[in-house]
């Protein structure tokens, strides 16, 4: 940044460097907005939001099938082990 540029121009130029679309996106629909600067940020900010929540919404409909490795090879086997081993074994030491 340099002292006595145009804000605008500097937050662009700091949105760039810090990989901020979002605050870019802000800056430019308040540039080209004709309404106040709440209302512009505010249509940003719901924007923005609306974005984490249909990632959040993907990252819950992609948990299930993450969670299914571990539950086949680490849960089910001990529970096996747990439940149907000593039932075999006792079944195996009653018929001799």
């Amino acid at each position: 940044m340099e002292l006595g540029g145009r804000w605008r121009e500097e937050i662009l130029v700091s949105a760039d460097a810090l990989g901020l679309p979002d605050l870019r996106r802000a800056v430019v629909a308040l540039e080209a907005s004709p309404v106040g600067a709440a209302e512009a940020i505010g249509e940003v900010a719901r924007e923005v939001r609306d974005g984490q929540r249909a990632a959040a919404a993907e990252r819950a409909r992609t948990a299930p099938v993450k969670m299914l490795f571990p539950l086949v090879f680490l849960v089910l086997p001990a529970f096996l082990l747990l439940t149907v081993a000593p039932v075999l074994v006792a079944t195996l030491q009653s018929i001799r």
